[in-house]
C-alpha cells in the first residue's frame, strides 16, 4: 500500500455473501481488504474502516455512531424506509448505497488527502463529467487521478504507486458521500431558559396515552413554542364571542383527542367572516363529528386566527439518548416524501432538509430563524421530559406569509412513567 495507507482497510459487516463480494472486489481492484462477518457491525464500527449492512440502519444507530466517534464509512444494500444519505451528510457521515462505492470510499480516506478534489486532467472526459456532477473541486492537495487497466480509475501522490479506486461511478459516488458529510457535524445542545417544569409534569402525568391538542399545546407553551392565537369554545355561543375578540376571519377546526384534524381535513371551517357565520360552523363540525365516531371525545371547536401561511411541514418528534431528538420531516402536502433531521439544528441544516423535500432553500432569513427556533425548542421540550414523553407529531407547522412560524396541531405521546411511578411506590 501506500505510505500511510494501512496495510488492510478493515470492513466489518453482517453477512457472509457480502463479506466474500467485498473480498472479490479487492482482488479485482488489487486492494488489500479485510473483511470480518460480526454479529453487530455497528458495535465494532470504531475499530473498522468501513461499515457494510445488508439491511439499512434505523436513523438511532446512525446517530449512535455519531456520539461514540465514530469515523467509519457507513454503507447498506436494503431499502431504507427514511433519507439515512441525507441524515449522514448532515452529521458528517459518509453514507453509500452499494459496496463498490463503499470500497472506493474507504480507500479515499486511507489516504488522509483530500482524493475527491484530486486534478483530473489525465481521466477522460466522461470521467471527468461524472466526477463534476459530484461536486468535484479541485485541490491542490489532493494528488492526481489516473486511468488504470480495466477501466479502473487510480489515484495517486507525487511518484508513489497507483491507489486503485474503482470505476468511475462508484469512485463518484463515494467522493460525493465523503465531500457531502464533510460540511456537516454532531449537533450541540440547546435549552430554553426560565421553564416552569412543574407546571409541564401536571399536563403529563397520567396513563400512557396521546395528549389532546389542547393538552399538548399546554405541555409545549412554557418552552416558547409559537403558537397561534386560539380559544378552546364548548358552545357555539362562545365560539361566536371569541371569533369576534381574536378578529374576523377566524378558522374552526374539530377539538378531540380522538379525532385529530390531520386526519380529518373536513372537520375544518375557513375563513368564518361573521357570528353566524361560526355558530353554524361549530355546529357542522361537531354533527359530523358525533356521525363519524359516537364514541369519540368531542371538546368543542378551536376557534384560531387565520394567519395565511406559504407552507405546511409535517414533523414527528422523539428523543433519543440525553442529549438529541430525531425529527422526520415532511410537506403537509407531500406526507410520503420525508427527510430526517437530527435536533437541535441550524439553519443551513434546516435548508438543506427543506431542499431534499423539493422546497427552495431561498427562504427568507427570517423564516428560516424562526422555524429553527420551533424546531429547537420542541427539541429541548423532548428531551426534558424524555422520561414521560415516547414522541411529539406537529401537523402543520406552518410557515406565515408575513414572516415567522406556527404550531397550529400538536400531539403529545405520554408513555407508562405514571404507571411505572406507582409500581416502584
Amino acid at each position: 500500500m501506500l505510505a500511510g495507507v494501512p496495510s488492510a482497510l478493515s470492513i466489518v459487516t453482517d453477512d457472509a455473501d457480502l463479506a466474500v463480494e467485498i473480498a472479490q472486489i479487492g482482488e479485482q481492484l488489487g486492494l488489500s481488504l479485510a473483511p470480518r462477518v460480526v454479529a453487530s457491525p455497528l458495535s465494532e464500527a470504531l475499530d473498522a474502516s468501513g461499515v457494510l449492512l445488508l439491511e439499512a440502519p434505523s436513523p438511532e444507530a446512525l446517530v449512535e455512531l455519531v456520539r461514540r466517534g465514530s469515523t467509519a464509512v457507513l454503507g447498506f444494500i436494503g431499502p431504507a424506509t427514511v433519507d439515512l444519505v441525507g441524515l449522514g451528510h448532515d452529521l458528517g457521515v459518509p453514507v453509500v448505497r452499494e459496496t463498490r462505492a463503499l470500497i472506493a470510499a474507504v480507500a479515499m480516506r486511507s489516504t488522509g488527502a483530500p482524493v475527491w478534489g484530486a486534478q483530473t486532467r489525465a481521466v477522460p472526459r466522461a470521467v471527468r463529467a461524472r466526477l463534476e456532477r459530484a461536486g468535484w473541486v479541485v485541490d491542490r492537495q489532493g494528488g492526481k487521478l489516473t486511468m488504470m487497466d480495466g477501466g479502473l480509475v487510480g489515484w495517486q501522490r507525487d511518484d508513489e504507486r497507483v491507489l486503485p479506486l474503482g470505476e468511475a461511478p462508484d469512485v463518484a459516488d463515494a467522493a460525493s458521500a465523503i465531500r457531502r458529510s464533510g460540511s456537516g457535524a454532531p449537533p450541540g445542545r440547546a435549552s430554553v431558559e426560565g421553564i416552569d417544569r412543574e407546571a409541564v409534569r401536571e399536563v403529563l402525568f397520567g396513563p400512557g396515552r396521546a395528549l389532546s391538542d389542547p393538552a399538548s399545546k399546554s405541555a409545549l407553551t412554557p418552552y416558547g413554542v409559537p403558537l397561534p392565537v386560539e380559544e378552546l369554545c364548548a358552545s357555539p355561543s362562545r365560539a361566536a364571542s371569541e371569533a369576534a375578540r381574536i378578529g374576523f376571519p377566524v378558522k374552526l377546526s374539530l377539538a378531540s383527542p380522538d379525532l385529530r384534524v390531520w386526519d380529518h381535513p373536513d372537520l375544518v371551517v375557513l375563513g368564518a367572516g361573521s357570528a353566524a357565520a361560526v355558530r353554524d360552523g361549530f355546529r357542522t363540525i361537531t354533527t359530523m363529528a358525533a356521525e363519524r365516531d359516537p364514541s369519540a371525545r368531542l371538546l368543542g371547536v378551536h376557534v384560531t386566527a387565520e394567519a395565511a401561511s406559504s407552507l405546511g411541514l409535517r414533523v414527528s418528534l422523539r428523543p433519543i439518548g440525553d442529549l438529541w431528538a430525531l425529527a422526520e420531516i415532511a410537506r403537509s402536502d407531500d406526507p410520503e416524501r420525508s427527510t430526517l433531521a437530527v435536533l437541535p439544528t441550524s439553519a443551513e441544516r434546516v435548508k438543506s432538509a427543506l431542499g431534499r423535500l423539493g422546497v427552495s432553500p431561498s427562504r427568507g432569513r427570517g423564516d428560516i430563524e424562526a422555524l429553527v427556533d420551533a424546531l429547537n425548542r420542541v427539541a429541548v421540550f423532548a428531551v426534558d421530559q424524555r422520561d414521560a414523553v415516547t414522541s411529539i407529531r406537529i401537523d402543520p407547522l406552518a410557515l406565515l406569509v408575513g414572516g415567522g412560524v406556527e404550531l397550529r396541531e400538536a400531539c403529545v405521546v405520554v408513555n407508562d412513567l405514571f404507571e411505572r411511578s406507582l409500581g416502584a411506590a
